[in-house]
């Protein structure tokens, strides 16, 4: 079925291969004689000889001409003899047609030829237009004349009943030579909304932002709500609100009241969002806190609950907000939520001029620029520093002195790092890591033992186990402490000199059994298992005697 159109050409017949045969001259009548027989009687006998010499010359040379043409045209390709034909001119009001995609060169028109277009759509099915006319509903399938190489386009309409919206998507395709089905998918911009549970006597109401007008706002009702029904919805920005109706106090008069805000995107990468909230939902917000620089730590009520960036949720009602990182100040805020609403929060943390330094060379340090952090540092001693901040500036030159293999000059500043005591243990490590580059392994092994023990940084405790495992690869460590000290120490029955608190090292792989015992109190027993490069802390708080 279709519309066809035939064209006739013509071709010019060849010339003939061979001369054709003579043809008898009919008799001469004696009253008039042929012209070549009057002009040779005329004639006179030079002449005539002449005459038929020259027109003989000019028969062979006409016959010669004919055969090389007929030659010519018979050894060309058949292609090449037959009559060029033009392309159909295209009018610009052609259905379909379309210019190719940007940085395409135009290819010429080819010749049309019957083909399936296939038509189908994502997530639910849309009406298909091609040129002026309305030709489905997917998925189907419908036969076309098309030509080979040209584009042509093909726009498809989504009816989303439940928001009132319309969504229109457009395909682009053509048609390749010898393909006889071409696929046509339209993929909508159309996410699901689903409503799993919801508090009793609340009502729900709905904005949405879509992408065609993303700054003004859409009101949807719902007729009824089912829960767990897809909604198709355009993709968007999204307010959703839960509302309680309440009495106003001390008057008859009752509003709704937003007791639940949520904010959701519908897009290529979260196509779907589900509601469901309990009873027990509407008392807890969430509570989303980010820091510049991160990795603050976040206090609420006191009560350490995470570093930045922070996720979490607590009960409605006023509560203390505060972020701490070192070298900053401590920032903090009233969060007074009576509206279950996210707390959102993005917080810059300010310190000192002489703390904006100390980050500066902070960053250098982990950089291994070094020889570049200890000058600014230098600068930062004249920017009135805390006395914390003193000893910082004092641990960092110390560490750059230890980098750069300068062992004196850093445990001078690690011992002066030493004297504030949020420092101390910082500045102890420092200590440890000059005395056994020295080669001084068991002095080492003693200044680490406290920071392994005492030190509650997590990173100041990682650096101490890494130093613990070069001073005591294969063999482990034990620290035995107690609560009166001067106890006497027994390891597997066997009495050891020293009293508490104690080191023992070079200790192997084993099971031990450690007994504690001092005059006026009760005896105290660990037992334990050691594995290769272990640290293990002993620590025993002896009771007296009745």
């Amino acid at each position: 079925a279709g519309a066809y159109r035939l064209r006739f050409l013509t071709e010019p017949a060849p010339p003939p291969a061979e001369a054709p045969e003579p043809v008898e001259p009919p008799p001469a009548s004696e009253e008039m004689p042929p012209p070549e027989e009057e002009m040779l009687e005329e004639a006179p006998p030079k002449q005539r000889r002449w005459l038929l010499w020259g027109g003989g010359a000019a028969a062979l040379v006409l016959a010669v001409v004919v055969t090389v043409q007929v030659l010519v045209y018979l050894a060309k390709p058949s292609s090449r003899r037959e009559r060029p034909v033009e392309p159909p001119e295209e009018s610009e009001g052609e259905v379909g047609g379309v210019l190719p995609p940007a940085g395409q060169e135009p290819k010429p028109a080819r010749s049309s030829r019957l083909v399936f277009l296939d038509f189908s759509a994502t997530p639910i099915p849309g009406r298909v237009r091609f040129g002026d006319q309305e030709i489905g509903q997917t998925p189907f399938r419908v036969s076309t004349e098309l030509e080979d190489g040209k584009w042509y386009e093909a726009k498809a309409s989504f009816q989303l009943p439940e928001v009132g919206e319309t969504v229109e998507e457009t395909a682009q395709f053509q048609s390749a030579a010898g393909a006889e089905i071409i696929p046509v998918v339209f993929t909508g911009k159309i996410g699901v909304f689903k409503i799993a549970n919801l508090p009793r006597d609340v009502q729900l109401y709905l904005e949405g932002y879509f992408e065609k007008e993303p700054y003004q706002a859409k009101p949807i009702k719902f007729a009824e709500i089912i829960f767990g029904k897809p909604v198709y919805a355009p993709f968007g920005r999204y307010v959703l609100e839960l509302r309680k109706s309440r009495q106003v106090e001390g008057s008859q008069t009752f509003v709704d009241q937003v007791i639940y805000r949520r904010e959701f995107f519908l897009q290529y990468d979260q196509t779907s969002f589900t509601v469901e909230v309990k009873e027990e939902d509407l008392q807890l917000f969430p509570v989303q806190v980010t820091s510049v620089p991160p990795g603050a730590k976040v206090f609420i009520d006191e009560q350490e609950a995470g570093i930045t960036p922070y996720l979490g949720t607590f009960p409605l009602g006023s509560h203390l907000l505060v972020l701490r990182k070192e070298g900053y100040f401590d920032y903090s805020q009233v969060m007074k939520m009576e509206v279950n609403t996210p707390f959102i929060a993005e917080i810059p943390l300010r310190t000192t001029e002489a703390g904006e330094i100390i980050n500066r060379a902070t960053e250098l340090i982990k950089g291994n620029r070094h020889g570049e952090a200890l000058p600014i540092l230098a600068e930062a001693y004249n920017k009135n520093p805390t006395p914390r901040e003193t000893a910082e500036i004092s641990y960092l030159i110390g560490i750059c002195y230890l980098r750069q293999k300068s062992h004196k000059e850093a445990e001078g500043y690690f011992n002066k790092a030493m004297l504030h005591p949020e420092i101390k243990y910082q500045g102890r490590l420092g200590l440890a890591n000059v005395t056994y580059l020295q080669g001084d392994a068991v002095k080492a092994l003693q200044l680490l033992i406290e920071v392994l023990v005492a030190a509650e940084e997590p990173k100041v405790r990682s650096d101490a186990g890494l130093l613990f495992q070069q001073l005591s690869p294969l063999k482990s460590v034990l620290y035995v402490t107690s609560d009166p000290g001067e106890a006497r120490v027994f390891v597997n029955s066997q009495p050891i000199p020293q009293p508490t608190p104690l080191i023992l090292h070079d200790l192997g792989v084993g099971t031990y059994r450690i007994e504690i015992k001092k005059e006026g109190f009760q005896p105290s027993e660990v037992k334990f298992n050691l594995g290769i490069s272990e640290f293990r802390p002993v620590v025993v708080k002896l009771v007296p005697l009745e």
